[in-house]
């Protein structure tokens, strides 16, 4: 009823449902060198994606709302951890924890002065900043690479002639 309702609308509401992506795990905290979730973190993200998987997905399907290609990554998109203490920085620079720029690798002292950090502070932040970047991109990678999917499926149902032809 809403699509008719709508149908003349600048944005009017699309007909087809919406479709599942995946998942997007998020502000957990994690430990080591490969930066896995500590135990606690891992169990719950288990326990989603188990439940994803087994209960959310088959009546997703029952009504035409899982995207064709959530399949291929397991249904995550992406995990990512808590910003800790890039999360300030970040802040304080209003930009992604990826993006900060030098001028805003700087604490705050208990007095409210403001001080530049040590170089072994600002070397540790920019490579958890890369490593965000790095997480961000695939996320970003991956949602395009289902996009571009989804079109090329389209376009060859529709016989890749969408109607859009110039002349």
């Amino acid at each position: 009823q809403l699509t008719s309702i709508t149908r003349d609308m600048t944005l009017p509401i699309n007909s087809d449902p919406p479709k599942f992506l995946g998942i997007l795990m998020g502000l957990f905290n994690v430990s080591g060198k490969d930066k896995k979730p500590i135990k606690d973190s891992k169990h719950w993200m288990d326990i989603i994606k188990q439940t994803v998987k087994t209960q959310l997905i088959p009546e997703l399907e029952k009504v035409n709302m899982v995207h064709s290609m959530a399949h291929d990554i397991d249904y995550t998109l992406q995990e990512i951890p808590h910003f800790l203490s890039l999360m300030p920085i970040a802040q304080r620079s209003y930009c992604p924890v990826y993006d900060i720029p030098e001028n805003g690798f700087v604490v705050q002292t208990e007095d409210g002065d403001v001080k530049e950090m040590s170089n072994t502070e600002r070397n540790r932040h920019k490579e958890r900043g890369k490593y965000f970047e790095k997480k961000y991109t695939k996320l970003a990678e991956t949602l395009l690479n289902m996009f571009n999917a989804e079109d090329s499926v389209e376009n060859s149902i529709d016989g890749g002639d969408r109607g859009d032809d110039d002349e």
